[in-house]
């Protein structure tokens, strides 16, 4: 998943995203993501984090997703690349 215009520490958002995960009950007190990656476009920094987890809520983490959109700029990577946000991803 994408999140768009990231700023101050990187690391408050990795953390706060972890937290909004868990809060609302798509993973597990325990997880962690084991890769965030992050890049810029368009003068914004954004974040690609890999969600590789067998024990999500896919379906929560889908409407989750949505309720983000607006203030995240939330996006599946597919969809980030498909809609001509970025032409060349490299992470």
């Amino acid at each position: 998943m994408i999140l768009q215009g990231c700023g101050g520490d990187l690391n408050d958002w990795v953390n706060g995203f972890t937290d909004m995960l868990k809060d609302e009950g798509i993973v597990n007190d325990s997880f962690s993501f084991d890769e965030v990656y992050s890049f810029e476009n368009n003068n914004l920094i954004n974040l690609a984090f890999a969600i590789n987890n067998e024990n999500l809520d896919i379906g929560k983490l889908a409407i989750f997703r949505l309720k983000i959109r607006n203030d995240f700029g939330a996006m599946w990577l597919s969809d980030y690349i498909d809609n001509g946000y970025i032409k060349d991803v490299r992470l």
